[in-house]
């Protein structure tokens, strides 16, 4: 998101509390709430207080339910959801996926030319 010049969108961030890499690489992200993550669970109530425009849902096949769950319920607060897909470790992503998610993300935010 900070690629495509969208950071002042983010209103929430998901799971940072358990990348230091990440905290460390863009300390930007430290001051947005937490709102939890597919893994550790999302804290809804959090989801909701931010008011997002649109939530942005990497699932992941170890955690299909624990996915599934949360789109119905971020979509259930009339929030619109994206779903990317994470690879499972035994799967190599191509460059060309991602390129692909870099290119919708750069159409959702009006950044096709960063993208």
């Amino acid at each position: 998101m900070l690629v495509l010049g969208v950071e002042d969108k983010l209103v929430g961030s998901a799971g940072l509390s358990n990348s230091s890499t990440a905290r460390y690489l863009i300390p930007e992200l430290n001051k947005l709430p937490d709102v939890g993550s597919i893994t550790t669970g999302i804290n809804y109530e959090t989801v909701a207080t931010v008011d997002p425009d649109l939530v942005i849902v990497r699932k992941s096949v170890y955690f299909q339910d624990q996915g599934d769950k949360a789109v119905e319920t971020i979509e259930s607060l009339d929030i619109p959801v994206i779903v990317l897909r994470d690879p499972d470790h035994f799967h190599i992503s191509d460059i060309t996926t991602i390129y692909q998610e870099i290119g919708l993300l750069g159409r959702i935010f009006n950044q096709t030319e960063s993208a």
